[in-house]
């Protein structure tokens, strides 16, 4: 596919960077010279500097040959304008990021597909990830009956030395699926003959009615937080506490800027606001730190979210939840013992691949870069999937079919499965399997004689 991507920042260059390498025809506008040189010498793409709402540069970047358009900019009129600009030259896909919500109105006015709002996918991301005790990655499908969630392995989890296959039976009656096991620099998708050991961090699929009983085997007690300190009032940090004054019974909020910290005071009802910094030992005694069920580090400098977290940590928050825009620091700030790393980058890019694969996709949740994939996909008549038992299908090296849905429901399936034409699935693959789980899937090519 000839895929325009507008806007070479982090989302953007991750973006080019995944699509070229996997076969895509991919042009990118930047304004930035250096950005584009570099792009130019790592990837096999073609680069254009300028303005990309500029007719002349989307003419010269081939906007008019393109079936997606991509606009990833920093600004969100940009971006919306660049989506109109291709409309009107005839391109078919046109995906904008934008952040403020009080243009989600004008969607239809500018010929957007797709308008993605990463703050508010961060925020859904948040309320979830402090619903469950213990979990480090979310992501629901089936409207939250099929459960997505990433755990690490305690020494003292009952999963802990244990085989797959033995945890099975522990489990009886309560189905699940443990889709891949991150394990130091490696990550395997898992048979029933791959042991657990203290330090893994899993991820598991599984019905929304399994998941207590899953907790109680990696130790961890089903109790609901009580208590939230919140490092950063800016416009995400806002949406994320005004969400959680209904959900928790207490909650601090920590802004360093005066006119924010006034801002805060007067949108909160029951929040406590202090102004100051979050890395002050004498603030956070004062929010009594020792008492919070989880430090949110939600701050626009990456320095200030880590050293308040790792303090937090220090002096008695139980977990941590860090918001960096980096995504090649996500495996340094979980190394160094940050409970849950949040990145907005990740979350958009998420967004723009259910878009992009192959077949008929439903939604995407893209883990780091060596973890891969959650397709949630159809499995289309005449593929070769169709009317096959499970154990039959030739299912990629670094793929797991992890749920069938049956009559509505998620169902965790066995080799006996068989696939129905028209049938929702739950796909979690590695980067290297993606093309070859697209094709299985997706409707084969029918040519007349």
């Amino acid at each position: 596919m000839r895929i325009l991507v507008v806007g070479a920042g982090v989302v953007g260059s991750n973006l080019a960077s995944q699509l070229s390498l996997e076969g895509h025809d991919i042009a990118v506008i930047e304004e930035k010279q250096d950005i584009v040189r570099r792009l130019s010498d790592r990837l096999d793409i073609y680069a254009v500097q300028g303005d990309g709402g500029s007719p002349s540069v989307l003419e010269q970047a081939g906007m008019k040959e393109s079936q997606m358009v991509i606009a990833v900019t920093e600004s969100d009129t940009l971006n919306m304008t660049v989506c109109l600009l291709a409309h009107q030259r005839g391109v078919e896909t046109k995906i904008a990021r934008v952040r403020n919500p009080e243009y989600s109105s004008l969607q239809k006015d500018f010929h957007i597909d797709r308008m993605i709002n990463p703050e508010g996918l961060v925020v859904e991301s948040i309320l979830k990830l402090i619903e469950v005790p213990g979990t480090t990655e979310v992501a629901d499908f089936a409207d939250g009956r099929l459960l997505l969630r990433a755990f690490d392995v305690a020494a003292d989890s009952k999963l802990t030395g244990k085989y797959l296959h033995q945890v099975k039976p522990l489990m009886e009656g309560f189905p699940f699926v443990v889709v891949g096991i991150s394990r130091g620099e490696e990550f395997l998708i898992p048979s029933g003959k791959d042991r657990f050991y203290a330090g893994d961090r899993i991820l598991v699929l599984l019905p929304k009615t399994s998941l207590s009983r899953f907790l109680v085997l990696l130790n961890l007690e089903e109790r609901p937080a009580e208590k939230a300190v919140l490092y950063g009032a800016g416009r995400l940090g806002i949406k994320v506490a005004t969400r959680l004054e209904g959900i928790l019974d207490k909650m601090v909020v920590i802004e360093p800027d005066e006119e924010k910290a006034a801002a805060a005071s007067s949108q909160l009802f029951q929040a406590l606001v202090l102004r100051g910094q979050a890395t002050d030992l004498d603030l956070l005694w004062e929010a009594d730190i020792q008492t919070a069920d989880y430090f949110l580090a939600l701050g626009s400098d990456e320095e200030s979210n880590v050293m308040s977290s790792l303090l937090a940590k220090k002096h008695g928050a139980k977990r941590a939840i860090v918001l960096t825009q980096q995504p090649d620091y996500v495996p340094i700030l979980d190394s160094i013992g940050l409970d849950i790393i949040i990145n907005p980058r990740l979350v958009t890019v998420s967004a723009i691949l259910q878009h992009l694969r192959r077949g008929r996709i439903l939604s995407v949740v893209k883990f780091h870069e060596r973890e891969g994939e959650a397709i949630e996909l159809v499995a289309e008549p005449h593929s070769g999937s169709v009317g096959k038992p499970l154990k039959n299908l030739k299912i990629p090296k670094g793929a797991i079919v992890g749920a069938v849905f049956r009559d509505g429901e998620a169902v965790i399936p066995d080799g006996e499965t068989i696939i129905e034409p028209n049938q929702r699935l739950i796909v979690f693959a590695l980067p290297e399997a993606i093309p070859k789980v697209e094709i299985l899937f997706s409707r084969k090519k029918l040519f007349a004689i």
